[in-house]
C-alpha cells in the first residue's frame, strides 16, 4: 500500500515536470517567434530607360483597296484570278468574250458614223425648212402687192363698167322718149331712124365691145385675185409650219452641243471597248478579295467586277477605346507581332470620330504601318501591336508594387539594417511594371516589394530579404 502511494506521487511529479518543460518550451518559442525577422522581397532603386507600350489588337488590311467597275457592256469570257489569289500589275483578272466584244465594237464604230450623218441630215433638213420659210415670206410680200393691184384694178373696172352701162342705159331711155314723141308720125324718116337707134342701143347694152372687154378683163383679174389669195393661204401655212419646225439660234446651239456630246459618248464607248480588248487589269500588285461576276454573264456599264487590295500598302487596323486613345499620336513607334514574328512600324493614322464595331462597341480606328512587311502580312489575319507611348532615359524607378499610399500620400518601405523604414516619396508616371521616383529615394537603395496581402509591414519592423530582386528596365 505504501509502495502504490509512492508510485502515485512519482507519477504526479513526472506530470508536473513535463508540464513545466512544456511551459518553458512554449514561452521560449514565443520569444523566438517574436524576435524572428519577417522574410520580404526587396528590389533596388535603379536609374535607366523607362518605356510604356499600349497593346492593341487588330487585323491586317490594305490601305489601297480598289473596286474595279466595268466600263463596257459585254459578256464575261474568262476569270483568271480567284478570291485570295495574287494578281500582278497589268495582268488581266477578267477577260471579255472575244466574239461579243468584236460585235459590240463594230456596232459602236457604226454608231459614230450614224451620229455624224444624223447631224448632217438635221442640218440639211433645217436648211430646207429655212429656205421654205424664206420663200414663203418673200412670196407673201409679192402676193400682198399683187392682191392690192388686182383689187384696185377690179374696183376701177367695176366703176368703168358701171358708168358705161349707165351711159348706154341713159342713151336708150332718151331714145325711147324721142321715139314716143315721134309716134304720131310713124311713117316719118325721123321715127324710122329713132327705131333703128333704139334697136342699136339695146344691142349695145348687151354687146358693147368696150363693155365686153372690160368685163372680160375684170373676170381675168378676179381669177388672178382668187389665185393669189389661194397662193397666199398656202404660203401663210408654209410660213407658219416652217417657222415652227425651223431651228432657232438656241436650237442650233443645242443641236451642235448634242452632236458634240453624242460624238464624245460614241468615241468613249469605242475607246473603252478597244482598251479592254485584252481584259480588265490594274496598275499595282495585289490580292483579289472579291470577284463579283461569273463567266458567261453579261455585265453593264458601271457594274462591279472585282476588288483588289495592294500588297505595297499594308497596315494593321485596330480599334482603341476612348480611355487609351489619348496616349496615341501619329508617328509613334510600334512593335507588330504576327504568328510569333515581330516587325517594326509606326502609327500612321488616327481616325477623328468614334464609331461602333459589329458588336456595338465604341472605339477609334488606328492604323499602324509596318516598316518592312513581308509575306507574313496576309490580308484579314489577326495581329497585335505594341505602341511605344513613352520613353525616357535616366529615370529613377522601382517596381510599382513597392509603392503604398495612405492619407499622407505615397510612401515605400526601405530595407535598411534589417528593418522596414517608411520613407515618403513623390512618384511620376508608371508603365504598369515600374514607377518613376521623383523625390525620396536614391539609386542603389533597396525597397520592400510586398505583393502578399497577408503580410503587414510596419515602420521599424524587423525584416529579412528573401530575395534581392533587380528592378527591370523595359526594353
Amino acid at each position: 500500500m505504501k509502495i502504490l502511494n509512492k508510485f502515485k506521487m512519482t507519477k504526479k511529479r513526472v506530470i508536473a515536470t513535463v508540464c513545466s518543460l512544456l511551459a518553458v518550451l512554449i514561452v521560449g518559442s514565443r520569444v523566438i517567434a517574436a524576435n524572428a525577422a519577417q522574410p520580404v522581397q526587396t528590389s533596388k532603386v535603379i536609374s535607366g530607360e523607362m518605356i510604356k507600350e499600349l497593346e492593341v489588337s487588330g487585323k491586317i488590311r490594305s490601305n489601297s483597296k480598289v473596286t474595279v467597275y466595268s466600263d463596257v457592256e459585254c459578256k464575261v469570257g474568262k476569270i483568271n484570278v480567284s478570291n485570295g489569289e495574287k494578281a500582278a500589275k497589268g495582268t488581266p483578272v477578267i477577260e471579255y468574250d472575244k466574239t461579243d466584244m468584236e460585235y459590240r465594237l463594230q456596232k459602236a464604230r457604226l454608231n459614230q458614223v450614224s451620229v455624224e450623218k444624223g447631224y448632217d441630215d438635221k442640218n440639211a433638213s433645217n436648211s430646207k425648212i429655212a429656205g421654205l420659210y424664206s420663200q414663203a415670206c418673200s412670196d407673201l410680200k409679192t402676193l400682198d402687192e399683187q392682191i392690192l393691184l388686182y383689187q384696185a384694178a377690179i374696183a376701177q373696172l367695176n366703176y368703168d363698167i358701171e358708168n358705161k352701162e349707165a351711159a348706154l342705159a341713159s342713151e336708150g331711155a332718151n331714145l325711147q322718149i324721142s321715139l314716143i314723141e315721134w309716134s304720131d308720125d310713124p311713117a316719118s324718116e325721123e321715127y324710122e331712124n329713132l327705131q333703128k337707134l333704139v334697136q342699136r342701143n339695146s344691142y349695145e347694152q348687151g354687146h358693147n365691145s368696150e363693155l365686153v372687154q372690160m368685163k372680160q378683163t375684170r373676170a381675168c383679174y378676179q381669177d388672178n385675185l382668187a389665185e393669189c389669195k389661194q397662193k397666199k393661204a398656202e404660203m401663210t401655212s408654209q410660213k407658219s409650219s416652217s417657222y415652227t419646225n425651223m431651228m432657232t439660234a438656241s436650237g442650233k446651239e443645242k443641236l451642235e452641243a448634242d452632236k458634240e456630246s453624242d460624238e464624245l459618248d460614241s468615241a468613249l464607248k469605242v475607246s473603252n471597248l478597244e482598251s479592254v480588248g485584252n481584259g480588265v487589269a490594274h496598275d499595282f500588285d495585289g490580292i483579289v478579295t472579291n470577284v463579283a461576276v461569273k463567266e458567261g454573264s453579261t455585265v453593264t456599264v458601271g457594274q462591279e467586277m472585282y476588288t483588289i487590295e495592294s500588297l505595297d500598302d499594308m497596315v494593321v487596323y485596330a480599334r482603341v477605346n476612348k480611355y487609351d486613345i489619348g496616349e496615341l499620336s501619329v508617328g509613334q513607334s510600334a512593335r507588330i507581332k504576327i504568328n510569333n514574328k515581330e516587325y517594326t512600324g509606326k502609327v500612321s493614322k488616327i481616325e477623328q470620330a468614334v464609331t461602333e464595331d459589329a458588336k456595338g462597341v465604341p472605339g477609334v480606328g488606328v492604323e499602324i504601318t509596318p516598316d518592312d512587311p513581308d509575306e507574313g502580312f496576309i490580308i484579314g489575319l489577326d495581329a497585335k501591336a505594341y505602341v511605344l507611348t513613352m520613353s525616357e532615359e535616366n529615370v529613377l524607378q522601382i517596381p510599382s508594387a513597392a509603392v503604398c499610399s495612405d492619407s499622407e500620400g505615397e510612401f515605400v518601405y526601405v530595407y535598411k539594417d534589417g528593418k522596414a523604414v517608411r520613407t515618403n516619396v513623390v512618384v511620376g508616371i508608371s508603365n504598369g511594371t515600374n514607377i518613376r521616383i521623383l523625390e525620396g529615394l536614391t539609386e542603389g537603395e533597396e525597397v520592400i516589394v510586398n505583393e502578399d496581402a497577408n503580410i503587414e509591414i510596419t515602420d521599424g519592423m524587423e525584416v529579412k530579404s528573401a530575395g534581392n530582386g533587380e528592378t527591370k528596365e523595359d526594353k
